[in-house]
Parts: C-alpha cells; sequence; structure tokens
C-alpha cells in the first residue's frame, strides 16, 4: 500500500582529509520504477501507481483495512456462493513482457468463496502462451500457480491458511523461474524461458470469463515488472511499510 518513498542512505566516508559520500543503497523509487508494468498499492482506489495508467474498474469490491489495519489500503471481495460479483478488471498492456516477468501480492483468505476461487487471473482464450492464474481447489489450505510459457505449464502449490496475510512473489525469465513467500526463496525450477508472456485480459477477485470461480478475502499491494527482481528488491515490496516481521492478521 502506501507511496513507495525515495530513500537514499549514504555513508560519510573520510579519508586522508577528504570527505566523500558513498551511497550504501540506492534511490529505490528509481530502481524499482525500471521495467515496471503495474502497481497496485490500492490507496483509496484501483489506481495503477506506475507511469502506465492501467488503471481497475472496481465492481462491488468494497476497501478495507490492509496488514497493518489502515483503512481503506486494500480491496475486500465478499464472494460467495450466493454473490460473486465482487472483483477488479483492468486491461493491463503486457506487450513489454517478453522473456521475464516478476509478479508480487499481498493477500488474506477469509471464506470458502466459489467454485474454484481465483485471487486473480490474467487471462489468455484457450490456455493460449502468457495465461496465469492463481486458484484454490477442493477448499485447501493453499493457492494453485499457474502460467503458461509457450509448451509448458509452469505450477507451483503455495501454503496459504485463513485468516492469514501472506506475501507471495514469482519470477521469471534467464532460464529459471523462482516462487517466494514471506521473504523467503522456496524453490527454482530450471526451463526454457524465451517465450514467457502475460496476458493483459486481467481480473482480481474472481475470474473474468464467465463469471464464477470467486475469491473471498482481501488483497493487496499487487506489482508486475517486466524483469527478474532481485531478492534485494523483492524485499523491498514484501517489506514496504512493514513495522516488524510479523504476518499474522
Amino acid at each position: 500500500m502506501k507511496k513507495v518513498v525515495l530513500l537514499v542512505i549514504s555513508l560519510i566516508l573520510v579519508s586522508c582529509g577528504d570527505t566523500w559520500e558513498t551511497p550504501t543503497e540506492m534511490n529505490l523509487r528509481t530502481m524499482n520504477m525500471d521495467g515496471m508494468i503495474a502497481w497496485y498499492p490500492f490507496n483509496g482506489n484501483a489506481e495503477d501507481e506506475s507511469p502506465n495508467f492501467n488503471h481497475g474498474t472496481v465492481y462491488n469490491a468494497p476497501l478495507s483495512h490492509d496488514r497493518f489495519e489502515n483503512e481503506d489500503s486494500a480491496y475486500y471481495f465478499g464472494n460467495s456462493e450466493f454473490d460473486w460479483d465482487h472483483r477488479i478488471e483492468a486491461d493491463i498492456d503486457t506487450e513489454k513482457v517478453d522473456g521475464a516477468l516478476t509478479i508480487a501480492w499481498w493477500i488474506m483468505r477469509e471464506g470458502t468463496g466459489y467454485i474454484s476461487p481465483r485471487p486473480f487471473e490474467f487471462w489468455v482464450p484457450n490456455e493460449g502462451n502468457g495465461k496465469l492464474v492463481i486458484n484454490i481447489r477442493n477448499n485447501e489450505d493453499n493457492l494453485l500457480f499457474e502460467h503458461i510459457v509457450g509448451d509448458t505449464k509452469v505450477e507451483y502449490t503455495f501454503n496459504h491458511n485463513f485468516y492469514t496475510w501472506d506475501w507471495f512473489a514469482y519470477t521469471i525469465g534467464d532460464g529459471e523461474a523462482n516462487f517466494y513467500a514471506n521473504g523467503e526463496l522456496l524453490q527454482t525450477i530450471k526451463l526454457d524461458t524465451e517465450q514467457v508472456k502475460l496476458g493483459s485480459d486481467t481480473a482480481f477477485g474472481r475470474m473474468n470469463h464467465p463469471s464464477w470461480d470467486a475469491f473471498a478475502g482481501r488483497l493487496d499491494d499487487i506489482v508486475i515488472y517486466n524483469r527478474v527482481l532481485s531478492k534485494d528488491e523483492l524485499d523491498y515490496f514484501y517489506l514496504l511499510d512493514s513495522e516488524d516481521d510479523s504476518n499474522e492478521y
């Protein structure tokens, strides 16, 4: 959530009577904007705060508190078998995703949702190259991640329990895919990444075709890049606005 801040930490060194500044950390805003496709901190709206204006359109999903209890700083999707039309739709310009991708997000599950709940989906018809989706099957305590890369379906299962905020990230490029949870690298998979793409027809909180597989819970701080972010860069988003390392709701 929360605005990306400018952070420059400099160390003043003295040597041979001369004084100069040596930066120990880059300007994080400049570094993190490189290759950014979309950034949804959900600060009171579903606007993309990257320079690319991939703004979302909200349908029935109210703003809610985030993992720090800040009001109007996350979106709540109250989908159920009786009402499954809470979502955010965005037509994201993903043309620059070509051979590499990073996506990271915060999530908290709060209900069973409807059918096979999809917290988000980047849709491509007919299981085409670039389709990316996470869903919950059989009411299990996990998220099934799928990304179509050429003729390969990249899959991973993240553990995710009810009523707990978790941060997840996925990077792919340079011949490998990496999966992270709460700041830790969980697994690396070697594969051909030349055909990495990402669908542009996007929905948060539900599938967007036709109108079911709906998620019950909260989403926040969704960020997308057309390159592989380093561990340090990922940690910036994981630790954004944090006061401690607790993720319990």
